[in-house]
């Protein structure tokens, strides 16, 4: 909702308020730990902004735009856990073929497996100019600012050898250094 008034003709004042709202990712309200469901009353991430503004057309070519911004951020996670991912074992006690990169599942115990649970928290530092006609932000994202090292369940592989499934490791800290440019 925005409301603009026309101060004289190359001047003008604005108020808006805004209210914004958006789900996790759906996997996220199902995760359990030691057989709980810790997220079902997680709510949306919900967002109120108030903006107040004034405009000076102070040339034919020449306009000045000020902005003073807040946002008021309600029901947002600052950390994202998920309970291990369920995975179906391998069958126990098969004959092991050195040549084969798919062993036999046990399809009677379909996911009743778990890795470890996902737990990454990251940070975000950014910087945003607004220029009359372009803008441009300048921001570090840490993804993993802990450094845990989480299993990629999806990127197992098979060691026939001792007949087990090998889990790969995901990345630890990643830092990354991003600049937008908006025209």
């Amino acid at each position: 909702m925005a409301v603009k008034y026309q101060l004289s003709e190359k001047q003008s004042f604005r108020l808006a308020w805004g209210i914004h709202g958006r789900v996790l990712p759906f996997g996220n309200y199902f995760t359990q730990i030691k057989g709980h469901k810790v997220n079902l009353d997680v709510d949306l991430i919900r967002a109120q902004h108030y903006v107040a503004g004034w405009d000076l057309l102070a040339g034919k070519s020449l306009c000045l735009h000020a902005d003073v911004y807040f946002q008021k951020i309600k029901d947002v996670p600052k950390v994202l856990y998920n309970g291990g991912q369920r995975l179906t074992p391998l069958l126990p006690g098969q004959s092991v073929n050195r040549y084969s990169q798919e062993p036999l599942l046990d399809e009677f115990n379909a996911f009743t497996e778990q890795v470890d649970p996902y737990f990454r928290p990251d940070l975000r530092i950014a910087y945003r100019k607004n220029n009359p006609k372009t803008a441009w932000t300048l921001a570090l994202d840490i993804q993993n600012i802990i450094g845990r090292k989480n299993i990629g369940p999806l990127s197992r592989t098979y060691d026939p050898d001792p007949n087990v499934w090998v889990y790969r490791e995901q990345s630890g800290l990643v830092p990354v250094l991003s600049f937008q440019l908006d025209l």
